[in-house]
């Protein structure tokens, strides 16, 4: 499995349907933000009308498009990485180890493997330390930028609801039907806030709260394989082990997944 991702990543075409997904997504941005200006210009010239609805509605329409365009960028500059990485070092590919055809060959059992036939491994050069210092600052923080992209979408979309409320209370009365809208955009942000705030409490200090691996027997115990991203793990790793359960991971997959839940 981790030989057909390999080659599936390290193939040089791009997908078509990458640029119909990015093409579908800008458009509608474009047609959320058309139909916001239109219904914008309108209410000012006729006085409120119906097209608050529509340009509400279109707003929170083109927060969504904007989220899920951030998050993909977030993944297009991580695949980025993962191609350069491979540019500067054709050995090297996301901590899976080297490939020869189909077969893995762990990059550490190489490593041994040129050692005993008497040619070590060259040092890194200064574009792959360079490199893996951006790689590692970027694992890190990626799991926190997602989270404060869906933080600030939901956020948004919430002050709308309660913008949308207070115009058509003030021209129009208590607008019942908007009560549920409000509630859940309400209910929404707060689960997201709570969720954020616990995120901040786990990751703040990771090094003490979970036990760091180092035992290569405890690993062969576990599989060696992160079940988040896949990939081997090492003793010198940084992997993480989850109290409780005894779960590894990398140390980035975990903060990651920890950005999805709390609880395994």
């Amino acid at each position: 499995m981790n030989a057909l991702r390999a080659i599936y990543l390290r193939s040089p075409r791009i997908h078509f349907s990458h640029v119909k997904f990015v093409a579908m997504i800008e458009f509608l941005l474009l047609c959320d933000v058309a139909a916001v200006g239109h219904c914008a210009l309108t209410v000012a010239e006729h006085g409120p009308s119906v097209h608050i609805l529509f340009g509400f509605e279109a707003a929170i329409l083109g927060v969504t498009a904007l989220s899920v365009l951030a998050s993909y960028d977030l993944h297009v500059f991580d695949s980025i990485i993962t191609v350069l990485h491979h540019l500067v070092d054709p050995s090297y590919h996301a901590g899976l180890g080297l490939y020869h055809g189909a077969e893995e060959v762990p990059a550490e059992d190489a490593a041994d493997e040129a050692e005993r036939a008497g040619a070590p491994p060259p040092p890194p050069t200064a574009a792959r330390r360079l490199l893996d210092r951006l790689s590692s600052s970027w694992r890190d923080r990626r799991a926190t930028l997602s989270f404060v992209i869906e933080l600030l979408a939901q956020s948004l979309k919430f002050l709308f609801y309660l913008l949308f409320f207070a115009i058509v209370f003030t021209y129009y009365g208590m607008p019942i039907n908007i009560f549920r809208e409000v509630y859940v955009s309400y209910q929404q942000l707060r689960r997201r806030l709570a969720a954020f705030a616990n995120y901040r409490r786990l990751t703040s200090n990771m090094n003490e709260r979970f036990e760091s691996v180092t035992d290569d027997a405890e690993l062969d115990e576990a599989g060696r394989t992160c079940i988040i991203c896949r990939d081997r793990m090492d003793a010198g790793g940084g992997c993480k082990k989850l109290p409780g359960c005894g779960h590894i991971f990398h140390k980035h997959c975990l903060r990651e997944w920890l950005g999805q839940q709390q609880r395994c």
